[in-house]
């Protein structure tokens, strides 16, 4: 039930409105919380979100708003994400339920409305009845852009990500490139293998 109200900028891996970076031990459990319109969260290094900048351990989040504006200005391997910037670690399961994010999120290369960025290979990844209303904007010659996930990445028949019951509202523009590396869709830019989309729109 916090609130954050207070625009951030950092130059670190790991910047988001109510957790910056959780690393690798307990599990994360963030509830009902809120980055206000007011603040704007901006990084020039890597890994920034609404929510959480970088999870590397079980993280569960729930009924948490994003309003403010996302940004990751670095030009490379960045990865910006209205509710969580970037999720890693191969053993863990991350939930996002009953998230929504309504601010914008530019970046350059994992671009996502709910998360930016999924390198959880053998982890699970659940997000449920969350939506984005955010638009999300690419800077990047090889972005991967989705209304609901940038990029994910490839996990196995029974360790995977799975969006269910969500809906994105938001434009995704990456008109400001023209490259047959750019991956784009309305829900997920790129999925892995063992990906699934179940009643969403």
């Amino acid at each position: 039930n916090s609130i954050n109200k207070a625009a951030i900028y950092g130059k670190s891996a790991g910047i988001g409105g109510i957790v910056g970076r959780v690393c690798v031990g307990p599990k994360l459990i963030v509830e009902n919380c809120v980055n206000d319109t007011t603040a704007s969260i901006k990084t020039d290094y890597d890994c920034v979100g609404g929510i959480v900048g970088k999870a590397l351990t079980t993280t569960t989040i729930t009924n948490c708003v994003n309003k403010g504006a996302i940004e990751d200005t670095i030009n490379g391997i960045s990865s910006a994400g209205g509710i969580v910037g970037y999720t890693e670690n191969n053993k863990y399961t991350y939930t996002i339920n009953s998230c929504t994010n309504y601010g914008a999120v530019t970046g350059w290369r994992f671009i996502g409305g709910v998360i930016g960025r999924n390198e959880t290979l053998t982890g699970n990844v659940r997000v449920n009845d969350s939506v984005n209303h955010g638009k999300i904007l690419s800077k990047g010659v090889t972005a991967k852009n989705g209304g609901i996930i940038g990029g994910s990445a490839n996990g196995t028949a029974t360790n995977n990500t799975i969006i269910d019951g969500c809906i994105n509202f938001g434009e995704i523009d990456s008109s400001t490139q023209t490259n047959n590396g750019l991956l784009v869709g309305g829900l997920v830019g790129s999925f892995g293998k063992f990906g699934q989309i179940i009643n969403s729109i």
